[in-house]
């Protein structure tokens, strides 16, 4: 059997695998590189897409600088389908108390609000964020494309349980946290008028990462990592 098989088939043998549809799946036992997790992901969602039919909403969790927008955005290039950022449901208050690297900096009613009205109508008014002004600039109408079927969902805390529980499709990037994580949270402070330094960086959001988004990233159906080195396994050392 193909890996995109076996993510299906064994489901039965896993007690915490998720079903939509006809279907369930389970998590495959390994972790990929980014090409390999990429080529996996996109065979899986067209599997699940053929099976259980449109539309189908896929999550892409981990910590940030771990390369899952990137990998979100080269997936939504083979598909033709549009990615929508976990950024986008800031709560205003929390990014002016610079309180954005937190779980509660989101608006969860909204955004499974939105997941809800997507799975149901195929369509949702989805927020827009300014950092410049720390405030929710309006919505933007979204649609789901018939012509692809698929939506793509990527952030830091996409695959919490109460996100997750609403998706058919779980990808975890893993690993490969490194100096570009370094550059994105200072990019975001400064966005927002905060500076922070790199030991700030390791002694607050590794911790974070390590209690808060690392246990729910092992539960995905399919893991890539980036094999670039890792800092929080050296934090580890």
């Amino acid at each position: 059997f193909s890996s995109v098989q076996y993510l299906m088939i064994i489901s039965n043998a896993f007690s915490d695998s998720s079903s939509r549809g006809n279907i369930q799946l389970a998590p495959l036992p390994d972790s990929y590189d980014l090409d390999r997790g990429l080529l996996l992901s996109v065979q899986a969602i067209q599997a699940v897409l053929e099976t259980k039919g449109f539309p189908v909403i896929v999550g892409i969790g981990g910590p940030s600088g771990s390369g899952k927008t990137s990998l979100a955005q080269k997936m939504a290039n083979i598909i033709g389908c549009e990615v929508i950022s976990l950024e986008s449901y800031y709560k205003p208050e929390q990014v002016r108390d610079y309180k954005y690297d937190e779980y509660s900096s989101l608006d969860i009613a909204l955004l499974t609000k939105n997941i809800k009205e997507i799975r149901n109508t195929h369509k949702a008014k989805v927020p827009c964020f300014d950092f410049e002004k720390f405030k929710r600039n309006g919505f933007k109408e979204f649609q789901v494309s018939e012509e692809c079927g698929v939506v793509i969902f990527e952030g830091v805390y996409t695959l919490h349980p109460a996100i997750r529980k609403s998706l058919d499709l779980w990808i975890a990037v893993v690993g490969g946290v490194h100096s570009h994580l370094i550059a994105r949270i200072q990019r975001d402070k400064n966005r927002a008028g905060f500076s922070i330094s790199q030991n700030e960086i390791m002694t607050t959001v590794f911790p974070l990462f390590q209690q808060y988004i690392e246990p729910h990233l092992v539960d995905a159906h399919v893991g890539t990592r980036d094999m670039s080195v890792n800092l929080f396994d050296l934090c580890h050392m």
